[in-house]
């Protein structure tokens, strides 16, 4: 059986983990990290989602870089689930603080810019409508908190206008 240790924030490196608690319990196989982790072959073409936003897939255990949050940096291997679960309680990871971004503007610079046209994906639709003059005579009508500027936020309206 096997339980997983998860990182707490993202935009972190794991330094490394301290395991002997761990390792010292009876029934306790192993504590795999990305330092004692079997290396996989990377990914080949087929495994690519043609859909799917271009990068690099996710394998875990297999480099330090943390790249969202909740995601697992060790698994405890045990006879028990339950002890499974225990050991990976026990073990302790240190990590190399990262700089966060808050920042949209900031952070604008650097964002992923999709191609006009993907053959997979069709086009989006055409808008249908004024959404701003409808919107007061509809039953049910979404509000959302202003943030100041208008991100990628896309809302449909399903309403008939009564007179």
């Amino acid at each position: 059986m096997a339980a997983s240790c998860r990182a707490p924030w993202p935009g972190e490196r794991s330094r490394g983990s301290t395991r002997p608690e761990a390792l010292g319990l009876p029934g306790v196989v192993q504590v795999l990290t990305h330092e004692n982790a079997p290396r996989l072959p990377p990914l080949d073409f087929t495994d690519i989602d043609p859909v799917a936003s271009p990068g690099s897939g996710f394998v875990p255990l297999q480099g330090n870089e943390i790249t969202f949050s909740l995601q697992p940096v060790a698994l405890a291997l045990a006879e028990s689930f339950e002890l499974a679960r225990h050991a990976a309680s026990l073990v302790r990871i240190e990590y190399e603080r990262g700089t966060h971004v808050t920042d949209f503007d900031a952070a604008r610079a650097h964002a992923y810019v999709a191609p006009r046209s993907r053959p997979v994906i069709p086009p989006p639709p055409k808008p249908r409508g004024v959404c701003r003059a409808r919107a007061p005579h509809c039953r049910r009508a979404a509000r959302m908190p202003s943030i100041g500027r208008r991100w990628n936020i896309t809302i449909r309206w399903s309403c008939s206008r009564r007179r």
